[in-house]
């Protein structure tokens, strides 16, 4: 799925209103846009799935999804 750009943007400005307070949280190690069923949604990707955190999750931003996803840390890497 291909979004519009005013639901792109419009995913943008919430990351921006929310990655800060989203960041904070135990276990959040990013905050980004992506898919979930074929619809936008905002991923909070976490380092492990430690009790509770998810609760602290919203499950929507302003009608738009947000989904969690247990990725481990994450590492700059040099390319």
């Amino acid at each position: 799925m291909i979004m519009n750009p005013d639901e792109n943007q419009n995913i943008k400005n919430l990351i921006h209103q929310h990655a800060d307070r989203l960041m904070k949280l135990p276990g959040v190690v990013g905050v980004g846009q992506g898919l979930h069923e074929n619809k936008p949604c905002i991923r909070v990707f976490l380092q492990e799935d430690l009790p509770g955190v998810k609760k602290k999750i919203p499950n929507s931003l302003d009608g738009v999804s947000v989904v969690t996803q247990v990725t481990g840390p994450f590492r700059s890497s040099a390319l």
